[in-house]
């Protein structure tokens, strides 16, 4: 159970990790 949560958390963790980068670079290109 712990290690789904983890996992869970890991995952939502990157996904922002990978939308603010995607942002950033289109601010960058912009």
């Amino acid at each position: 159970m712990e290690f789904k949560n983890k996992q869970r958390m890991y995952r939502e963790f990157f996904m922002t990790l990978k939308e603010s980068f995607k942002f950033s670079s289109k601010k960058r290109y912009i």
